[in-house]
C-alpha cells in the first residue's frame, strides 16, 4: 500500500485516471478545481435557500472564490478543496432536506467522505450539523451523530485491519507536529484580519446578530466556530493557508447571509434597518471588501 499522511478517498479518487505505467498531476488539479467552483456553488446554495436571494448568493461564492488561498490553492493537487467541497455539500443538502428523516444518511455519508478526505474535517461541520439539529429535533441531532460515528468507526477498523496498523501511524501519530501560538496568531492577524478587515467585521456582526433572526444562523454559525477551531492548527510547523480555507468558506457565508437578512423584504427587525440609504451602504462595504480581496 502507499504510505500517506492523509486518508485515502483524494487519492483513492486520483488513482482512477492514474496507473503504474505513467502518472500526472492533471487528474488532481481538475479535481481540486472543479471541488473549488464546487464549493462556491454550495455556498450560493445555502445563502439562496430561505430567501431566494439571488444576489446574496453570489455575493457569497464570490467572496469565497477571490479569496487568494481559494483561488490559487483551488489549482494544486491537494486534499483541502475536495474535502470542503464534501462539508458544504453536508450542510446544503440537511438544511434543505431538513424536515426528511431520510436527509441523516446523507449527511453522514458526506461528513465521513469529508473526514476521510483530510482528518481535520471532523470537526467544524460535524459539529455545526449537530447543533443545528439540536436547535430542530436533538433526537436527530443523536441519530446523526451515532450513523456518522459508525460509519467512521468502520471505516477506520477496515484501513487500520489491512495496513497492520499503518493507517494510524501516518494521518495520526505522524502528524502530531510541534505547535506554535505564535504561528496562529500571525496567520489570523496578518492573513485574516489585516487583509480582510470589513469582511472580518462583518463575520463578527454576523455571528453576534444574527442568532435571534437568522434562521441559517443555527447551521452556519457553529460552522464558523468549529472552522475558527479547525484554523488554530495552522500552528503546527509545516502548516500553511489551507487550514484557513474553511474558514474563509464560513467568512463568505456569514457575510451573504448577514446581506441577505438587510435585503429581505418582511423584516421583524426594526425599521432604521429598512432604510435605503443603510441598505446602499451596505452594498457599498461588500463591494470595498470585494475589491480588496480581488486585489490582494
Amino acid at each position: 500500500y502507499v504510505i500517506t499522511n492523509y486518508p485515502p478517498v483524494f487519492i483513492g479518487l486520483m488513482s482512477l485516471f492514474n496507473s503504474r505505467e505513467s502518472s500526472s498531476l492533471l487528474p488532481g488539479r481538475l479535481i481540486s478545481m472543479v471541488s473549488t467552483l464546487g464549493v462556491a456553488a454550495f455556498i450560493f446554495l445555502i445563502v439562496y435557500e430561505n430567501n431566494k436571494d439571488k444576489m446574496a448568493g453570489f455575493l457569497a461564492a464570490t467572496l469565497y472564490l477571490i479569496f487568494p488561498y481559494a483561488f490559487q490553492w483551488g489549482g494544486f493537487m491537494r486534499v483541502d478543496n475536495l474535502a470542503l467541497l464534501f462539508a458544504v455539500a453536508a450542510l446544503y443538502i440537511l438544511l434543505h432536506w431538513r424536515e426528511k428523516k431520510w436527509v441523516l444518511i446523507p449527511t453522514a455519508i458526506l461528513l465521513t467522505l469529508a473526514a476521510y478526505t483530510r482528518q481535520s474535517y471532523l470537526l467544524a461541520t460535524p459539529f455545526a450539523c449537530g447543533v443545528y439539529l439540536l436547535f430542530k429535533d436533538w433526537k436527530r441531532a443523536f441519530y446523526l451523530a451515532g450513523i456518522t460515528l459508525l460509519l467512521v468507526g468502520i471505516l477506520f477498523g477496515i484501513f487500520m485491519v489491512t495496513t497492520d496498523g499503518g493507517f494510524w501511524q501516518h494521518i495520526g501519530v505522524a502528524n502530531q507536529n510541534t505547535f506554535n501560538w505564535n504561528t496562529v496568531e500571525n496567520y489570523f492577524k496578518d492573513q485574516l484580519w489585516d487583509e480582510y478587515q470589513i469582511l472580518s467585521l462583518m463575520t463578527i456582526l454576523f455571528f453576534l446578530a444574527g442568532w435571534r433572526r437568522i434562521d441559517e444562523w443555527k447551521l452556519v454559525g457553529p460552522f464558523l466556530l468549529g472552522a475558527i477551531g479547525s484554523a488554530i492548527t495552522v500552528g503546527k510547523i509545516g502548516s500553511s493557508v489551507n487550514y484557513l480555507l474553511e474558514l474563509c468558506a464560513a467568512m463568505a457565508l456569514s457575510a451573504g447571509l448577514y446581506f441577505s437578512f438587510l435585503r429581505k423584504e418582511e423584516r421583524e427587525h426594526p425599521k432604521w434597518l429598512s432604510q435605503p440609504i443603510l441598505q446602499a451602504v451596505a452594498v457599498l462595504l461588500f463591494a470595498v471588501a470585494a475589491f480588496f480581496q480581488m486585489r490582494t
